[in-house]
């Protein structure tokens, strides 16, 4: 059993191959003393190689690339194992293996439901708006569970500076890179964060978030015609910041944009004092910031609007992004 991945293209072409990575599999079973492999199929597609087996387990085999967040990523789970109702997946088995490069990979409970964004559009409203309501419970919990004792993250206010910091840094070439935004409208980035930073500040203490609960990472089951969430997935993400952050990936990918659901979702959170009146202001940095966003991405934007040229102003995108 040999596994040698050494560019990006190669992996493009085979971390989703069942039949690649059957034997690797097979050992980590066996290795683990989980049975036989029966069934294997191909996870969600994310960055990693992701698989389901025989219905039961998530084997998730780390890429080259994205080795270094394999321990944080299973401290997280670890560290959340405690706390069922947030419907995180837990671990059952990690190690890694030997086989022409080194193999990181962790074993998970499979959770049961399909992802949100499968079943969003054709679910009744008052359904969204349960969902909406639940999800800002489960991340309120998320936010308020204690960082203490975790060692593979700055979990102090310096970690989060730092990391908005460099990210102030590349963000104007990574949207120029990944034709996120029109030239005049990049030329603003600079003067707007600035203008935005005060509200970085301040007394939210740093907590954990996932950074990325978009459509992909939210599961929904269904009991009769009524959907209701059912797991949490992929921490691949996670950070240690402040909680506002969190709210970029929510409500322009997984609620795509939807200001009534988004208000559901901030009241069941108990966002203290409502949303104060630099929210939006805050959350249009955040949105600027986020290390993967492409503003091309976000579904409100290219159906409504379509081409970005129009906009001649950052304050008139955040007008129409964020108006909570």
């Amino acid at each position: 059993m040999r596994y040698v991945i050494e560019s990006m293209q190669q992996w493009g072409r085979v971390f989703t191959d069942p039949d690649y990575w059957r034997p690797m599999i097979e050992h980590i079973l066996e290795k683990h003393d989980l049975g036989d492999l029966r069934q294997i199929r191909a996870g969600y597609p994310g960055s990693n190689a992701v698989f389901w087996v025989n219905d039961a387990f998530i084997v998730k085999i780390f890429g080259q690339a994205w080795k270094e967040d394999f321990d944080r990523e299973l401290e997280l789970y670890r560290h959340l194992a405690a706390y069922d109702s947030l419907l995180v997946p837990k671990v059952i088995a990690d190690g890694a293996i030997s086989a022409g490069q080194e193999w990181k990979y962790m074993v998970m409970e499979g959770l049961p439901g399909e992802r949100l964004g499968d079943v969003w559009k054709d679910m009744p409203r008052d359904n969204q708006l349960e969902i909406g309501e639940h999800l800002g419970k489960i991340v309120k919990q998320l936010h308020s569970v204690p960082v203490d004792g975790i060692r593979s993250m700055e979990t102090s206010k310096v970690g989060w500076s730092q990391f908005v910091q460099t990210q102030m840094a590349c963000c104007v070439e990574h949207h120029r890179t990944n034709n996120s935004l029109p030239e005049h409208l990049l030329a603003q980035i600079p003067d707007y964060l600035e203008s935005a930073s005060p509200l970085f500040s301040g007394n939210r203490f740093p907590c954990i978030i996932n950074s990325d609960l978009t459509k992909d990472h939210v599961l929904l089951g269904q009991v009769g015609s009524h959907w209701q969430i059912t797991g949490i997935i992929d921490f691949g993400d996670v950070e240690i910041g402040y909680r506002d952050y969190e709210f970029v990936a929510i409500y322009l990918d997984a609620f795509d944009c939807d200001v009534e659901v988004m208000r559901t979702f901030l009241q069941a959170y108990d966002y203290p004092n409502g949303v104060d009146p630099r929210f939006n202001q805050r959350l249009m940095a955040y949105s600027i910031l986020h290390r993967y966003l492409n503003f091309k991405d976000v579904v409100f934007l290219t159906e409504r609007y379509g081409d970005l040229e129009g906009m001649e102003t950052l304050e008139e995108l955040q007008r129409i992004l964020w108006n909570i």
